[in-house]
């Protein structure tokens, strides 16, 4: 067996899983100087990109280590749930402040990030999207959402949860 093209196969793969992060950043500015960032997060949420966005975080603490406040821009219609909370866990552990902004739309596990700050802002047209939850199953290959009775039961047992969606700014942040 011709193991050469595992061999490169092997060098290829991990450039492929490399996150594409840009800085822009005047040259005359040193990194001590720079004390607020932004990051503009488009696309689904998944290990990948959850993986992609905390390590953009950790590229920004290290590089700039008088860094203050972070600007996120969310815009995802969701995804994988599991990675969704890692993102979420991470987030909320965060020893520099995060201002979560939905940019355009946040749905589904795209929720759970948006909730890992306590700062959280919405454009004048962004929206929100939250459907009931559904799991796993091997045999039906998904559990259908639950019945309306049964949501709204678990509903008003649950509103705090949701009530996470109300404390929204009424105006965007402003625009530095």
């Amino acid at each position: 067996m011709n193991k050469r093209p595992l061999f490169l196969l092997a060098l290829v793969l991990p450039l492929s899983a490399q996150a594409n992060v840009y800085y822009i950043k005047a040259d005359t500015v040193k990194n001590t100087s720079v004390n607020e960032a932004a990051i503009y997060f488009n696309g689904a949420i998944n290990n990948r990109t959850v993986t992609w966005l905390l390590s953009s975080l950790a590229e920004i603490a290290g590089r700039y280590r008088n860094i203050k406040n972070i600007d996120i821009y969310l815009n995802s219609e969701g995804g994988d749930m599991d990675a969704g909370y890692v993102a979420y866990e991470a987030l909320r552990k965060s020893a520099i402040k995060l201002n979560m902004i939905d940019a355009s739309v946040i749905a589904s596990a795209a929720t759970m990030i948006y909730c890992g700050s306590d700062e959280r802002y919405a454009m004048p047209l962004a929206r929100f999207m939250l459907h009931p939850a559904a799991a796993w199953n091997d045999k039906a290959d998904y559990l259908k959402p639950i019945r309306p009775g049964a949501f709204w039961k678990m509903l008003k047992a649950t509103t705090s949860c949701f009530a996470l969606f109300i404390r929204p700014a009424q105006k965007s942040p402003p625009m530095n």
